[in-house]
């Protein structure tokens, strides 16, 4: 293969087949550090990382030894591999100088490789970070604190913490303030009282008064998992006006005729209850068209609304009531305090 084949095909094949993402933040003089993890951050998703921290471009020419006994000379070609690197050299230190402002540009103008821009950047806030540090340390050495300098009470960067001067030869370590039932009950994250009992008696903890208030308002604020329902309930004025309905099930144990579910209807104007016995869900839609032809035969009315939550079971329920004109009122999901007469209805009957 010729020389120019060579540059062909390795230009053909240096065409790169990936875009790094903007960074999101540009070098300035108070983000290196944040830059520089983003920068590595990004150039490592694409295997790119060896261009700024330790490159290793392959060799610029292919050296071909001749064949012997022949007596012509090694012939040089480049090297594919290197175009290849040297392309993607560039085009990384193209991408460092786009995630640089103006005036941090200036200094990387005359970069030619992606390493020697890292570098230089490097440099130049790296000083930067040691004249700051040092410009501290003359401030704290300035500073004072009483008759000290602040450099003084700094220890490892931290500051130091001096035991008081006064000497008692009294022992104080495990003394403390005899404090009620109530205050310890608020020391120790507010336990039960059983358990609160128990650690004052195994610890022999100072203790003023033995009486525990009955109620603790932090106790029920943590314990309660959603705030109070507000009673906007309108009672209805006629029987059948609204009807609410739920089922229980399934039982752990059979009826005698094979039932496993109940389905209940609550009229809110007289708190009626009736009771359908189910062996399946699926029974729901028959029974209420059955209930609804009762009422129409004993009481000549019928059901204006009904409430229900949207299980499964009155899904059918729902079509039919629309195509009666009946309004069907459904609770909000997980929120059975909407459906609360015949929850508690049911709820009874469990007892």
């Amino acid at each position: 293969m010729t020389t120019p084949q060579i540059l062909a095909a390795a230009i053909a094949s240096s065409n790169l087949n990936f875009q790094i993402p903007p960074i999101g933040i540009k070098l300035s003089r108070e983000n290196y550090s944040l830059w520089k993890t983003n920068v590595i951050s990004a150039l490592e998703c694409f295997e790119l990382e060896s261009f700024i921290l330790d490159p290793k471009p392959p060799s610029a020419v292919i050296r071909t030894e001749p064949v012997a006994p022949s007596t012509a000379a090694a012939t040089e070609a480049p090297n594919p591999e290197f175009i290849t690197w040297k392309k993607k050299d560039r085009f990384v230190l193209l991408w460092l100088k786009s995630t640089l402002t103006e005036k941090c540009l200036a200094s990387v103008a005359r970069s030619t490789s992606a390493q020697q821009a890292w570098q230089t950047l490097e440099r130049t806030f790296q000083a930067q970070t040691r004249a700051n540090r040092m410009a501290m340390k003359h401030r704290l050495q300035t500073l004072t604190k009483g008759s000290s300098s602040m450099l003084l009470l700094l220890d490892g960067g931290l500051y130091r913490l001096f035991p008081p001067t006064n000497k008692s030869s009294s022992v104080t370590a495990l003394s403390g303030v005899r404090t009620s039932m109530t205050g310890w009950h608020n020391r120790l994250a507010h336990p039960h009282e059983a358990v609160l009992r128990r650690l004052i008696s195994t610890f022999h903890l100072p203790i003023s008064s033995h009486s525990l208030s009955s109620v603790c308002e932090s106790c029920q604020l943590g314990k309660s998992r959603r705030l109070p329902f507000v009673s906007t309930h309108m009672p209805c004025n006629k029987p059948f006006d609204l009807i609410y309905s739920d089922v229980w099930g399934p039982s752990p144990t059979l009826s005698i005729n094979g039932n496993r579910y109940f389905v209940m209807f609550v009229d809110d104007h007289t708190k009626f209850i009736w009771i359908y016995f189910l062996s399946a869900k699926s029974q729901v839609l028959q029974t209420f068209i059955n209930f609804r032809q009762m009422i129409k035969t004993q009481f000549n009315s019928d059901i204006k609304q009904l409430q229900t939550d949207w299980g499964g079971e009155y899904r059918p329920v729902s079509t039919y009531l629309h195509s009666c004109g009946i309004n069907h009122r459904i609770s909000c999901p997980s929120t059975s305090e909407q459906n609360g007469v015949v929850v508690g209805v049911r709820n009874t009957l469990q007892l």
